[in-house]
């Protein structure tokens, strides 16, 4: 088994729901709905392989070291991780991070959550919950 996260374009309003409908669509023969790789997601792997080498890039006595089950790959427009279990949360949040830095979004399959870039994150309360407090409804 593995810990596995999808790294995948920012779009407002992008939920957990959405990227496994996308994925489901995509297992049925549909099309990615996320397009071709992007720069951005083509830097942000560069950048995570810089601390984290592919497994294909280790020599043999190495392997058992790597945090990947398998190597990363793309898959259409979007990035597939599968990393050990062992992988730490440290390791896991500084993936996180490097993609975010990218302006991509991080799907996280275990809890069906979506790890939006700062740039593009919601307000913790929500902007309906904000505007009410400013204009009094």
């Amino acid at each position: 088994m593995s810990f596995d996260l999808q790294i995948v374009p920012a779009r407002p309003g992008l939920t957990s729901d959405a990227v496994n409908a996308a994925l489901e669509r995509m297992d049925k023969g549909e099309a990615c709905p996320f397009g071709e790789p992007t720069e951005a997601l083509r830097a942000c792997l560069a950048e995570i392989f810089t601390h984290y080498p592919p497994m294909s890039d280790l020599p043999e006595e190495q392997l058992d070291s790597a945090i990947w089950s398998v190597d990363p790959q793309w898959v259409d427009g979007f990035l597939s991780l599968c990393m050990r279990w062992s992988t730490t949360p440290e390791q896991i949040n500084g993936i996180i991070a490097i993609a975010h830095k990218h302006g991509l979004a991080v799907h996280n399959p275990q809890d069906e959550t979506v790890s939006m870039p700062p740039s593009q994150a919601a307000p913790a309360d929500g902007w309906a919950s904000r505007l009410r407090r400013l204009f009094g409804h």
